[in-house]
């Protein structure tokens, strides 16, 4: 199932060794993938991306921008829209931003397409992670081209949100941080025995997984920071569990090109594949109506953005806002429907893998985010989701006339 479903579209590549584990002759002297066959998938994955795009013509009228600073928005569009599956949307996003800030796009992409993408389109992310590291590949395609193309591959597929969720289920527990403070010490053979235990829980194996891919160079927010130790023994315990080609040069390329911590998610994730294989499935998601400002999703302007931040501070005050927080202390409310926001809108998915352990981290994690922003009991989660669900229209009406009002003042300027 896991061939027929979530590498269909590698089948035709006729490279029937990606989906098959690596083999000694693909090893270095680590036991990770040798690095003349990292580079060989990097030439590979870029002359398919080449190949394809070739066939490609760039839809014209896409809008340009001029003001570096807009980099930031047009980043956060793009990723929403990759998330709906908003191909357009996401054409539109990447086109502008490459005009400001083109290395800032790339990084994106990347994060994009391990955060978002991953098991729902294994091809576009290894084309994104490919291209990233050859300019030579993206100069004979063209730069912006490569860039928008990417943009609409990552869209138009299936999504999966699974490395992310394993991250957030190890850091947003708080009652799990004094563990990993502990396990950040031991000895990578002691982490690789935690991570291999399939009779331990999920979560428990992504600790010592992360733990064993050094926290210190792969942080998020409350990992220990004194984790310094070299991810060799990581990548070779992915080839030792029989993952494949494809998720073991993913999980190196991730490790370096823009993927951050995520890369470690992939041997649990891996696990959770041979384990649910015959239960594997795309899902369609619902997503909720974005109704746009200007040629940007509505949604763009979220917790990560100025205008976004004042659009949901101002939202605070719908009588059904604040009610729902009431329980919640004044000093977490803001970062709570910040998380609500991105529950019900911005963190929504057109398509996605499941599975009942991937459906199982989803609900958990979904949760568990909540909880750490100060919402203690599962009705108070609930009724902060649906207050916030309602006040939709609302919001998007708050940041039209955020954005539109600044947007006039600096034109009357």
């Amino acid at each position: 199932m896991f061939y027929n479903l979530l590498s269909a579209d590698l089948q035709s590549l006729g490279q029937p060794r990606l989906l098959t584990p690596a083999t000694p002759a693909t090893l270095g002297d680590d036991g990770a993938l040798a690095p003349h066959v990292l580079r060989g998938l990097d030439d590979f994955f870029s002359e398919d991306a080449l190949r394809v795009m070739s066939e490609w013509v760039m839809p014209e009228g896409l809008p340009t921008a001029t003001d570096r600073e807009d980099r930031w928005r047009l980043a956060s569009s793009l990723q929403k829209a990759i998330r709906r599956g908003d191909v357009a949307a996401a054409m539109r996003a990447a086109h502008a931003c490459h005009a400001v800030d083109p290395a800032y796009l790339r990084k994106r992409l990347a994060v994009c397409a391990i955060e978002d993408v991953l098991l729902g389109n294994l091809r576009a992310v290894a084309w994104t992670l490919a291209l990233m590291g050859n300019h030579v590949a993206r100069r004979s395609a063209g730069e912006l081209k490569s860039a928008v193309w990417l943009a609409e591959a990552l869209a138009g597929g299936a999504k999966d949100r699974t490395a992310c969720n394993l991250i957030l289920a190890v850091d947003f527990d708080r009652d799990r941080h004094q563990q990993t403070e502990v396990m950040a010490s031991w000895l990578d053979e002691d982490l690789a025995a935690w991570a291999l235990d399939l009779d331990r829980p999920l979560v428990d194996r992504m600790a010592a997984t992360w733990m064993l891919a050094g926290t210190k160079r792969f942080p998020n927010l409350n990992a220990p920071e004194w984790n310094e130790r070299p991810r060799d023994r990581l990548m070779s315990l992915m080839v030792a569990s029989g993952m494949p080609l494809i998720l073991c040069y993913i999980a190196d390329r991730a490790a370096i090109r823009g993927g951050g911590c995520m890369h470690a998610s992939l041997l649990p994730m891996w696990q959770v594949i041979q384990q649910d294989e015959a239960d594997l499935r795309f899902l369609p998601g619902e997503l909720p109506d974005d109704p746009g400002i200007g040629k940007l999703l509505s949604s763009a302007y979220d917790m990560h953005t100025r205008q976004g931040q004042a659009a949901i501070i101002r939202l605070m005050a719908l009588p059904g806002i604040a009610q729902a927080l009431t329980q919640v202390s004044p000093s977490d409310r803001r970062g709570a429907l910040f998380e609500a926001v991105f529950a019900v809108e911005g963190g929504r998915l057109s398509s996605r893998v499941s599975s009942p352990q991937l459906d199982s981290l989803t609900v958990y994690v979904d949760d568990l985010v909540l909880a750490y922003s100060g919402l203690r009991t599962s009705e108070e989660r609930r009724g902060l989701l649906k207050a916030t669900a309602d006040a939709l229209p609302e919001l998007h009406r708050l940041r039209r006339e955020i954005v539109l009002g600044g947007r006039n003042q600096r034109e009357g300027a």
